[in-house]
């Protein structure tokens, strides 16, 4: 029986559009990517689905959501055909030859799953994208299929290998220590103790070490040391060098971290140190600096010694260049600091910044020519005129230039404007007749197709909030009871942990007590003993000519032994404070044992769930992508079938396409995987062919039977309305509520 819903209001505005030519029309690909816009949903956020990463194998293996057989009171029948053959699995299956390999290599993915561990820390979604990924790589080949499972077992195994391990004892690592291992270079047998340990746990004695920091330093490529491709951390470096070669590591660092074109060499045989920025000399010359090391005098351009019989340098190519924009120019160049200097107002006396004073007329130092200022406003005014002569001359070969572009440019385009005039005016007759040809039926179809369109967006459009609408409820729900149930556990386990913390207060406090009442009994005794030996060494030594000194002698002798009582008994108390620290502390991880075990029962509960109601989400989704792309696709194919096929409005066809013609990619076998085996939810069974004639075609508004209104097609409505609502409510995901 057809599921239909009321058509909605919202989409009515749409049938006043009109395609004016079949290049207008909307990709069926971007609307279905407008459709499918899956939201996040509540307690499921990692449930990342987009149309284009769906494998085609898992979600055929089930029955097609009941939401994908719902169509409008009023939708045109093509569009009820399109949904009802959209649903079929003989579109997205291959032919049988193919079904016994698939189902092999099916059965193999699905019995990997049976081994699943028990682990809360793994998210039980990206278990379902990698078993999912699988299933569709497996379909292809088997090695492949071998691979995915491997990565899908590897996070948890990971995990599994990071349960503590008891440590061992001091006496043991002490042991280690003087034993004898072997020089990662040399190879020689050394005390442990002795050898120098690298991130990648290589072992070096100190002498093949510093031959590998030594080779670094040589070689910049190889700087700074590495061992396994892993660079040796600078303080195990600095820890093991004396102190020059600390301080040369630390002037390499320093000069390989400066970018090569920065670096200063000098250019001495002798020296060809490397010269830090800071330390940088200045020559006797502007173009020159100083070595500070050797005193060698460098050319500050090309960093090499200082040029004889020049000041210039004869690397640097631009200088002629600029010498000839200074004669044309007028400047002069200082003859003392090598600068261009413009005069733009004053008189010929020139003093550059350097401190040197020279006529601007001739550029020779100062008072030592016979220039007037009659020979500098002469030289000005000749120097004015080559200015206009050359800018003149500039202007009319730019003049000339212009115009010759201009010209062929106006030929170029008067040409080509006579030859479109001519193509525009042959393809508009061509156009014009084949216009008059087809505007009638071109309208006829868009108008058409437009309205199929709008009807089958309509439907992906209702399906699709249904969809949603359930699974928004069944993840709410869900998210609702594990969050009660970590509410609770949190609140029990606060109130264990802090009865059990002051309990251990409590008999601390007690034992603290007990020691200090021991410690005050322990000084009165001893003070009682001190008086009573005062009294009988008085007595004993009267008289006696050493009386001080022995008496000091047996004082000093029995402080040292209540000195000692004390220690031991402060010792003794320690010690058992100690163990009471250690029973304490045993106590709370054994607690914290036992809760955690309760935790990881209640959560692995919980994520079993969700990985069921994520699995059930990851197929519904799967086959609203398909299935949505499917039906643009076969309205595609309808419209290009209209348009090539050249007959008259009144004799346009309804919507044929047949299985055969639209064959899937992957071969589908029909295999329950046993994780969505379970007592609340019975498996599910293959999607089931659907007949066309089988279902009942609701007509449009436009037609008679609507016009009509009658008693019988109210019923048939609620009827159809009351059936909806009970398979929502005998739904499998009813459980999870």
């Amino acid at each position: 029986m057809e599921n239909t819903v009321p058509s909605s209001k919202t989409t009515e505005n749409n049938h006043d559009q009109r395609d004016t030519s079949a290049s207008t029309v909307t990709s069926a690909s971007d609307r279905s990517s407008k459709v499918l816009e899956w939201p996040k949903l509540l307690g499921i956020d990692d449930l990342d689905l987009q149309t284009e990463q769906l494998p085609p194998l898992h979600w055929l293996a089930y029955e097609c959501p009941e939401e994908l057989k719902v169509t409008l009171e009023n939708t045109p029948p093509d569009i009820t055909k399109i949904v009802n053959q959209s649903i079929l699995v003989g579109l997205y299956k291959k032919s049988e030859s193919s079904d016994v390999d698939s189902r092999n290599r099916l059965s193999v993915a699905t019995s990997d799953g049976q081994d699943r561990p028990k682990n809360d820390s793994a998210s039980q979604l990206s278990r379902l994208s990698s078993v999912a990924n699988s299933h569709s790589d497996g379909a292809r080949s088997p090695s492949k299929l071998s691979l995915d499972s491997s990565a899908i077992k590897k996070p948890l195994g990971w995990i599994a290998s990071k349960t503590p391990k008891p440590g061992r004892g001091l006496k043991e690592k002490m042991k280690e220590r003087y034993t004898f291992k072997e020089c990662a270079s040399c190879m020689d047998d050394i005390l442990d103790k002795n050898l120098i340990t690298a991130n990648c746990q290589h072992k070096y004695c100190h002498k093949c070490f510093v031959q590998l920091v030594n080779t670094a330093m040589d070689t910049e490529r190889l700087f700074p040391p590495r061992c396994c491709l892993e660079k040796v951390p600078l303080r195990t470096v600095l820890d093991n060098l004396s102190h020059s070669q600390r301080d040369a590591y630390k002037l390499k660092a320093e000069e390989y971290a400066t970018p090569e074109p920065n670096r200063w060499y000098c250019p001495s045989a002798n020296c060809g140190k490397w010269i830090p920025a800071s330390k940088l000399k200045k020559g006797t010359s502007p173009n020159s600096k100083c070595c500070p090391y050797c005193r060698v005098a460098m050319c500050a351009l090309c960093r090499g010694l200082t040029h004889a019989n020049t000041d210039e340098c004869p690397q640097d190519f631009g200088l002629e260049a600029t010498l000839e924009e200074a004669e044309n120019h007028g400047w002069r160049r200082c003859y003392s600091c090598r600068a261009m200097v413009e005069l733009t107002a004053g008189c010929r006396h020139i003093t550059c910044q350097c401190g040197a004073e020279f006529c601007y007329t001739c550029g020779v130092r100062w008072r030592t020519c016979s220039c007037t200022e009659t020979d500098q406003q002469q030289r000005q005014a000749e120097i004015e005129t080559r200015r206009l002569q050359r800018d003149t001359e500039a202007a009319n070969e730019a003049a000339e230039i212009a115009a010759a572009i201009a010209q062929i440019e106006r030929m170029v385009r008067e040409e080509a404007a006579e030859r479109e005039h001519l193509e525009a005016e042959q393809r508009r007759i061509e156009e014009e007749e084949a216009r008059d040809r087809e505007f009638k039926r071109m309208m006829s179809i868009a108008d058409k197709i437009r309205i199929l369109r709008t009807a089958l967006t309509n439907v992906n459009n209702t399906q699709l909030t249904m969809i949603l609408t359930r699974h928004e409820r069944v993840a709410l729900d869900l998210h609702n009871k594990t969050m009660s149930g970590t509410a609770d556990f949190d609140t029990g386990r606060e109130r264990l942990i802090t009865g059990l913390r002051a309990n251990q207060r409590q008999r601390m406090d007690i034992l603290a007590a007990a020691h200090q009442a021991e410690l005050d009994e322990l000084s009165t005794r001893h003070e009682d003993e001190e008086d009573d030996t005062f009294l009988t060494i008085s007595r004993h030594l009267k008289n006696n000519q050493n009386r001080d000194a022995r008496q000091k002698r047996i004082i000093d002798k029995l402080k040292a032994q209540h000195d000692a009582e004390r220690q031991d008994m402060l010792h003794a108390h320690n010690t058992a404070t100690a163990d009471l620290d250690n029973n304490n502390s045993l106590e709370l991880k054994a607690l914290e044992a036992g809760l955690a075990s309760s935790y990881h029962a209640s959560r692995e509960a919980s994520l079993d769930m969700a990985c069921k109601l994520s699995q059930k989400i990851v197929i519904d989704r799967s086959w609203f992508s398909v299935v949505f792309d499917k039906r643009w696709e076969m309205l595609e194919q309808y419209r290009v079938k209209l348009i090539a096929s050249e007959v008259d409005i009144d004799e346009l066809p309804i919507v044929e396409t047949l299985p055969t013609e639209l064959v899937g990619d992957v071969p589908v076998v029909a295999v329950v995987p046993p994780a969505m085996v379970s007592e609340e939810q019975p498996p599910m069974s293959p999607v089931p062919s659907v007949r066309s004639e089988d279902r009942k075609i609701v007509p449009d508004h436009d037609g008679e039977s609507a016009r009509g209104g009658s008693v019988k097609r109210q019923e048939e409505v609620r009827a159809k309305k009351s059936a909806t609502k009970r398979w929502e409510r005998q739904s499998p995901f009813a459980a999870f509520g």
